[in-house]
């Protein structure tokens, strides 16, 4: 008369006499032996699984596509929005690309990165795109550095701790873009062109500053003159308003 074994970790047999046991299925497990029914195997923790039938440990799941954790499972979470991992036990989820988006959890592909929308931009791992730093616009692909200041406008300080504030008085930019240098000073001759720019500017104040991000006034300097039909901001000292005096 043959020896009756217990049933190995992993398996499980509930009938007498056979001559085999059977596998828990996979995505699950069974860490104890003798077991005589398959409601003894256990499920792999949430968001993982993807281990053979048969299975001993629960360390032996791993995480599923869309999710990450330490040493790839069985301790997974899924990819937090602006991350994907199309992998099978990977301990990190993947940033999308700077200038693309992904607003939902647990991403399995790179494909589910989409680009921003016409005049937005993300830096790398973003869940949504946002609109470039107030006064500026994005020119080119959907990056931070391609946020250029709108005309009127110029780049202080340095990469992100930077922003766009207004030309100095008596000067006028006609060109989107980030360099002081674009700031020129409005000339004094009454029969320059630019001298004439600045005055119709100066006649027009309230019309608005076209396209991008471009908020509100003149951000506290004194003889601001925001606008223009062209979309110039020119700024005028207060003197410089009053024009020439008549003589007596």
């Amino acid at each position: 008369m043959s020896e009756c074994l217990d049933c190995a970790k992993g398996k499980y047999q509930p009938e007498r006499g056979k001559n085999a046991c059977l596998d828990c299925d996979a995505g699950k497990y069974l860490d104890a032996r003798g077991s005589v029914g398959s409601g003894d195997c256990k499920l792999c923790p949430v968001n993982s699984g993807n281990n053979a039938a048969g299975s001993q440990e629960e360390s032996w799941c791993k995480c599923n596509p869309g999710s990450a954790g330490a040493d790839g499972g069985p301790a997974c979470t899924l990819c937090a929005p602006g991350r994907y991992q199309a992998g099978i036990g990977e301990a990190e989820c993947v940033c999308c690309a700077a200038g693309k988006k992904l607003p939902t959890a647990g991403s399995s592909g790179e494909g589910d990165c989409t680009e921003c929308e016409a005049g937005l931009i993300s830096s790398e791992g973003a869940a949504n795109c946002r609109a470039c730093d107030l006064y500026a616009q994005r020119v080119g692909a959907a990056l931070q550095k391609n946020c250029e200041c709108n005309v009127g406008f110029y780049r202080f300080g340095v990469d992100f701790a930077s922003y766009c504030t207004l030309c100095e008085s008596g000067k006028y930019k006609t060109e989107v873009g980030n360099a002081e240098a674009l700031c020129q000073q409005c000339p004094d001759s009454s029969g320059d062109a630019a001298a004439q720019m600045c005055q119709r500017e100066r006649q027009n104040p309230d019309s608005g500053n076209e396209g991008g991000n471009t908020g509100g006034g003149g951000g506290g300097v004194g003889g601001g003159v925001v606008g223009g039909a062209a979309g110039i901001i020119v700024i005028l000292e207060e003197e410089a308003e009053a024009g020439p005096q008549a003589s007596s």
